[in-house]
């Protein structure tokens, strides 16, 4: 009888080892998903929120078992968004670890340059594998623009100039939308920060963005910003034709390094050598020193300027005609 009673308890003592062993197994190494799986952790959630949604994909064990096992222990269950991968293999100290620390290869970093247009900005996006440069173009043109930009029906892209040139984390889903959202939304704050740094209030957003676009895209040091931007208004001021190459490039849709005499002549609202006054939307994406440039010019009376071609990358500036063609003989133009 003895030996029946010793044997029934060592049977018993042996299957509370297994099922124990079996139990702290699956709570340690919770995920019974095939291969590789992404969890997408939100602003906000809770550790036991993630669980609780994983548990309902059915890609963990059961989850009232994990938080039994996590109650009992000082674990730091805080999260960060982003989107993590996962496998059978990944054990439960290892995803705690991954959500306390954030998961920056769920995040792409993006550094737009001061000077890109917007089909720059959407192959630069493509080949950072954030969206194709097709789609990101195509939601340009579809996006609502913001209240400042009037509709324009002969403009190439309405928002060329208003996607802020900066450095940005974007999750590698976050789509044209939300990254269109973003840039814009920076812009925004910049030209707000510049009325609060100037004490000048931004009063006309559409032609001061044009005006910063072809400062950005003509100085080469931030010390001739101020004086192009005069230069600019100056023969607005005097109806004189603005004339500048930039123009002709965007006009044309390439790159060249002459603008030949023909170029000039391109039927385009964007071309300042064909018509008066400002194109008929920005040409770039400028920064915010062109922006400042815009909003507050310098005083001058200069009408004309060229580039040095020399290493100080400065421009040469004058109010005088005959100035000008003397100074495009000495420099070689």
């Amino acid at each position: 009888m003895k030996k029946r009673v010793l044997i029934l308890l060592f049977t018993i003592i042996i299957l509370l080892t297994a099922s124990i062993s079996i139990i702290n197994k699956k709570v340690k190494s919770p995920f019974k998903t095939q291969g590789n799986y992404s969890v997408k952790v939100e602003n906000g959630d809770t550790f036991y929120k993630v669980l609780n949604r994983l548990s309902g994909e059915n890609a963990i064990f059961n989850v009232k078992l994990i938080k039994v096992y996590l109650r009992g222990k000082e674990v730091d269950l805080t999260t960060k968004p982003g989107i993590y991968v996962v496998n059978k293999n990944t054990s439960l100290e290892e995803f705690i670890s991954m959500l306390n620390k954030g998961n920056k290869d769920a995040e792409v970093q993006v550094t737009i340059p001061e000077g890109y247009s917007v089909e720059q900005i959407a192959q630069l996006l493509e080949e950072k594998k954030l969206v194709k440069k097709e789609e990101f173009t195509k939601k340009i043109k579809e996006h609502q623009l913001p209240q400042y930009i009037k509709v324009k029906g002969n403009t190439k892209y309405p928002l060329e100039g208003y996607l802020f040139p900066d450095t940005y984390q974007f999750k590698k889903d976050a789509g044209a939308e939300k990254i269109i959202d973003t840039m814009l939304k920076r812009m925004e704050k910049v030209l707000s920060e510049i009325e609060t740094e100037t004490r000048l209030k931004v009063k006309d957003v559409e032609n001061q963005v044009i005006v910063a676009s072809l400062i950005e895209k003509e100085a080469r040091i931030n010390g001739d910003r101020g004086k192009i931007s005069s230069v600019i208004y100056n023969r607005l001021k005097k109806d004189m034709k603005l004339q500048i190459d930039a123009t002709v490039l965007y006009a044309l849709g390439k790159h060249k390094e002459i603008v030949t005499i023909k170029d000039t002549k391109t039927e385009s609202p964007y071309n300042t050598y064909y018509i008066k006054g400002l194109p008929v939307g920005p040409i770039c994406s400028p920064g915010r020193e062109s922006l400042v440039a815009a909003v507050k010019p310098e005083n001058t009376d200069y009408l004309f300027y060229l580039y040095k071609k020399d290493a100080s990358k400065e421009h040469y500036f004058t109010n005088n005609y005959e100035d000008f063609k003397n100074a495009m003989k000495k420099y070689g133009y």
